[in-house]
């Protein structure tokens, strides 16, 4: 019984490691949406640059109709006429009904 109870504190300094190596890697989407809201909060806070950035990169993770339209609501914000045009064409191409796009 006296040897295991040795071994006890050895095998604590894993565990204790154990939540840095076995932390789950976010899915795509997760990531996607952590970027969505981060673009959120940028574009409520005025950094259009910021903004377009998370949005672009949530973008490349996972296509959506939302993040586009929000990324062309910062294109304009930051007058890039062209471009947020581009964008919510794209978004009404991936969903005809999505009214925020138009």
């Amino acid at each position: 019984a006296e040897a295991p109870k040795a071994e006890a504190p050895k095998a604590e300094a894993p565990k204790a490691e154990a939540p840095n190596v076995e932390t789950p890697v976010a899915t795509k989407e997760e990531q996607a949406t952590a970027l969505k809201d981060r673009g959120n909060k940028l574009f409520k806070e005025g950094n259009m640059a910021g903004a377009i950035d998370s949005y672009t990169r949530s973008l490349l993770l996972v296509p959506s109709h939302i993040v586009l339209a929000n990324r062309a609501a910062a294109r304009i914000q930051a007058g890039s006429f062209e471009a947020a045009a581009e964008d919510a064409t794209e978004a009404i191409a991936l969903d005809p009904t999505y009214i925020k796009a138009f």
